[in-house]
């Protein structure tokens, strides 16, 4: 079993690479819908979103300094033939959580009501469990 700070570690290493290589991840799962967005648009809202989440789960860099290890990018994609901006709310779960639905549901809601733009939230599972089932489309 994975420490949590050794887990903490990991999430923030995700977030590093996811804005290191986020054209990357979205070339990788949503190829068709990176064919349409704009990168060199990408804002990354860390702050923005510590502020609309009432306890935002933090952990701590190497250096000690807190981070959140969710990503919200605000970011240009082709809609219907003209650009648009949208934000991207990516949550990486490394552990399993019950209420994960809900939780993700919630800050879908804040996130869409604090900003007025569409939302496309991405939860990406890193836990090492084997998944007895597929998860449908």
């Amino acid at each position: 079993m994975i420490k949590r700070k050794q887990q903490n570690r990991f999430d923030i290493r995700h977030k590093e690479t996811l804005t290191l290589f986020l054209k990357e991840y979205f070339e990788l799962f949503f190829p068709d819908l990176a064919e349409r967005m704009r990168f060199e648009t990408a804002k990354f809202l860390d702050k923005e979103l510590i502020a609309l989440l009432d306890e935002p789960e933090r952990s701590r860099s190497e250096s000690g300094q807190q981070v959140i290890t969710d990503a919200l990018i605000l970011i240009q994609i082709v809609l219907d033939g003209k650009p648009e901006w949208i934000l991207i709310h990516w949550e990486q779960q490394s552990k399993r959580e019950k209420a994960f639905d809900r939780r993700m549901f919630y800050y879908f809601c804040g996130i869409y009501f604090k900003f007025g733009r569409t939302v496309l939230p991405v939860a990406m599972f890193t836990d090492p469990v084997k998944w007895r089932k597929p998860v449908s489309d």
